[in-house]
């Protein structure tokens, strides 16, 4: 195994049933799944075969803590890596496990011919966007409603070369309550659009923030921090893309 991050784990390519049953398994148990959405052991096989990433993150103890997979996809005649999923046992997160399997999957796909990967995350789970954005400098560049399509499932897509880019400061951003979901024009081509940080969001700032966030990117911006600006209050940043 290669790669070594915090607390000895070892990060190495997915290989071999026994493997693929245990992060199917692991899967279930992080994201609390049931049969129907578990991970089909022979198709992840295959999509390793087929170019696409699958890295696991191991213990000293050699149990399975985190894995991610993902698989070659193509826009307009350019070809590159589409991250389905990361999944990090709970008592493993905040260790750096999840960003390191991300930076070791990217690696892997260049080695494939692929210079970037894209994923989607859901924007009402700040935590994951802190991480998206502002750790790995990621770029949420587009905004899909029901990605699912199961009623529940807005997210944005991020594009990352691997570069973590430096975001502008933008000026300050009010915290009211009132505002959360909604606009904030910043400046010239740079607005905010705030939400709670504290526990479940209501459905009604969901969807406002769904719809700020579309409206955003729909105008060009994209999406480059997820930061504190209040206690229990982040704000999303959007700029102009400079891809």
């Amino acid at each position: 195994m290669t790669a070594p991050v915090e607390l000895s784990a070892e990060l190495a390519p997915l290989t071999g049933r026994a493997e693929f049953d245990a992060a199917s398994a692991l899967y279930r148990r992080v994201f609390g799944y049931d049969d129907r959405f578990s991970l089909n052991s022979k198709l992840m096989l295959a999509i390793g075969y087929a170019g696409g990433v699958n890295m696991g993150a191991w213990s000293a103890e050699g149990e399975l803590v985190g894995f991610v997979y993902g698989f070659p996809a193509v826009e307009d005649g350019r070809c590159y890596l589409f991250s389905q999923a990361a999944c990090v046992d709970a008592g493993w997160r905040g260790r750096g496990v999840g960003t390191a399997l991300k930076h070791a999957q990217l690696h892997e796909a260049r080695r494939n011919g692929l210079d970037r990967m894209r994923w989607a995350f859901d924007p009402a789970n700040l935590r994951n966007a802190r991480i998206n954005l502002d750790k790995l400098g990621a770029r949420a560049r587009w905004f899909r409603r029901d990605f699912y399509d199961d009623g529940e499932s807005d997210r944005l897509i991020v594009e990352w070369d691997g570069v973590a880019h430096e975001a502008r400061l933008a000026p300050a951003v009010d915290p009211s309550v009132e505002l959360f979901g909604t606009v904030q024009v910043l400046g010239e081509r740079t607005a905010a659009i705030t939400a709670p940080g504290d526990g479940p969001m209501s459905p009604a700032t969901r969807a406002a923030l769904s719809g700020s966030l579309r409206q955003l990117l729909d105008d060009g911006l994209a999406v480059t921090r997820c930061a504190p600006i209040a206690p229990g209050v982040f704000a999303y940043v959007c700029q102009e893309d400079s891809r």
